[in-house]
C-alpha cells in the first residue's frame, strides 16, 4: 500500500488517495464512502505473525478442570477450548464449588499460556496458590504475574497443566486465558484511539476507548476505511489496516 507526498515548501502533504499495488501492476485505490457506515470490532493494534498465530493454536483443546482432589482423581472438565475467537472472560458454566482449578494444556503444546485467572460472578479476581504439573515454579508463577509476555511453559511436550488451590471449595463464573504471543492483542485497561483516512486525507478520530475486555466495538464507520489503532497506554506497534466484506481485518 502507497500514498503520494508532496512538498509545498514547508512539510510533506499527500496528493493521492491509498492505493494498494498489486503484483500484476494493477491499482486499487482506497477511498472511504462518509455516507455509508458499519461497525467494527477489532482485537489487535498488530499483524499476528506466523510464530503468534502458532503459538495461539496450542491453546485448542485445552480444557479448564475442577477438583476437590489435589491429584484431580475427581476433575471435572468445566470447559473446552475448541474456538481461537476466545472472549475475555470464558464463561464457566458449574453450579458446583471447587477447591482445585486448573488449565489442563493439550500435548504437544508445551503448556504455552501468558497468564490464568479464575473470577467470580461480579469479575472479582479470586486469588489462591498457584499449582503446576511441573516443580519449576517460576514458571508456574509466571501465569498469574499479570505480564502477558512471561510464558508459563516447560520443557515437556505432554501432561502440562497449571491452576490455584483456593483453599476450599470455591464458586468460579469466568476464566481468562491468555495464549502465548507478543501483547498486542486489545489488553484490558488499556486506552486505545481509533482513526480513519478521511476524504480530505487526513486522519480522523473515532474516539478514545479504555479497553473492558480484549475487543474494541465501534459504530458509525464509514465503509471502505483505512484505519489505525493505537495503544496510548503503553507499546508501539501499530500498523494500518481494512476491513473486508466479511468483517476480518486485512492488515498492511
Amino acid at each position: 500500500m502507497y500514498l503520494v507526498m508532496g512538498y509545498d515548501g514547508e512539510r510533506l502533504r499527500p496528493v493521492s488517495l491509498p492505493f494498494i499495488l498489486h503484483t500484476d501492476g494493477s491499482i486499487d485505490y482506497i477511498e472511504c464512502n462518509p455516507k455509508k457506515t458499519r461497525s467494527v470490532d477489532v482485537r489487535r493494534k498488530y499483524y499476528q505473525s506466523n510464530n503468534v498465530a502458532k503459538m495461539r493454536k496450542r491453546l485448542l483443546h485445552g480444557v479448564i478442570q475442577a477438583a476437590n482432589r489435589a491429584d484431580f482423581a475427581d476433575a471435572d472438565t468445566i470447559y473446552s477450548i475448541e474456538d481461537l475467537n476466545l472472549p475475555d472472560k470464558l464463561p464457566i458454566h458449574s453450579d458446583k464449588q471447587y477447591r482445585y482449578w486448573r488449565y489442563l494444556s493439550p500435548n504437544g503444546s508445551y503448556g504455552s499460556i501468558a497468564e490464568l485467572a479464575f473470577f467470580t460472578a461480579d469479575s472479582t479476581e479470586v486469588n489462591g496458590k498457584p499449582i503446576g504439573s511441573t516443580d519449576d515454579q517460576d514458571a508456574i508463577h509466571r501465569a498469574f504475574d499479570h505480564d502477558w509476555l512471561s510464558n508459563f511453559e516447560t520443557g515437556v511436550a505432554d501432561g502440562n497443566w497449571v491452576g490455584v488451590d483456593m483453599g476450599r471449595p470455591t464458586a468460579v463464573s469466568f476464566v481468562r486465558i491468555v495464549p502465548r504471543g507478543d501483547d498486542n492483542d486489545i489488553h484490558p485497561g488499556d486506552t486505545y484511539l481509533l482513526r480513519y483516512w478521511n476524504e480530505n486525507h487526513e486522519w480522523t478520530s473515532c474516539g478514545m476507548q479504555t479497553a473492558t475486555g480484549n475487543t474494541l466495538h465501534y459504530d458509525n464507520i464509514p465503509e471502505g476505511a483505512l484505519m489505525w489503532v493505537s495503544d496510548l497506554t503503553r507499546g508501539m506497534d501499530e500498523r494500518a489496516f481494512l476491513i473486508d466484506k466479511e468483517g476480518n481485518v486485512v492488515w498492511w
